[in-house]
């Protein structure tokens, strides 16, 4: 988180900067996630 709000660029609403960096971060997250169960499911059952 430090290293986010120390990477926040001079805009008119960091707040608004930060909160939108979360949200990429944890989609991004979610389809890492998504792809791994996805691979472990193909290697489970077959393709």
């Amino acid at each position: 988180m430090i290293g986010l709000i120390k990477m926040i660029p001079a805009t008119d609403s960091p707040y608004a900067y930060l909160v939108k960096s979360i949200e990429n971060l944890i989609e991004e997250h979610r389809l890492e996630q998504k792809l791994q169960a996805h691979r472990m499911a193909e290697a489970h059952y077959g393709t």
